[in-house]
């Protein structure tokens, strides 16, 4: 029964992490967006788990947002970056930023180079 339970507990999880993220792509567009928009408004590369939970209550997800942690949380240490909510959006910036510092010296150099 404590197995049973703990799978229906991981399904019912991974459930709810699956509609959180439809439900920022379909708010936000990208997962870029909403993670600097929404998830960490200090524009961090990583979310505190206090702040991951502030976050989720503000966008309407209070109740789930513990399973959320859960399931995208890799280490459990309190920590989420990028990566763990949608690994394409974090290696995409990290693209960009290898290109920036490689081509310009950093990133405000690319909009530098733009604005001329």
């Amino acid at each position: 029964p404590e197995r049973l339970r703990k799978q229906k507990s991981f399904k019912h999880a991974q459930r709810a992490t699956r509609e959180f993220r439809n439900f920022l792509l379909q708010r936000f567009g990208t997962y870029l967006l909403a993670w600097r928009v929404s998830l960490t408004p200090n524009d961090s590369m990583s979310v505190h788990k206090t702040q991951f939970m502030k976050s989720c209550a503000k966008l309407g997800w209070y109740n789930a947002s513990r399973q959320i942690w859960l399931t995208l949380a890799a280490e459990d240490n309190g920590i989420m970056s990028l990566h763990e909510l949608d690994f394409r959006s974090a290696e995409l910036l990290a693209d960009f930023r290898r290109f920036a510092w490689t081509k310009f010296g950093s990133a405000a150099g690319v909009f530098r180079a733009i604005d001329k």
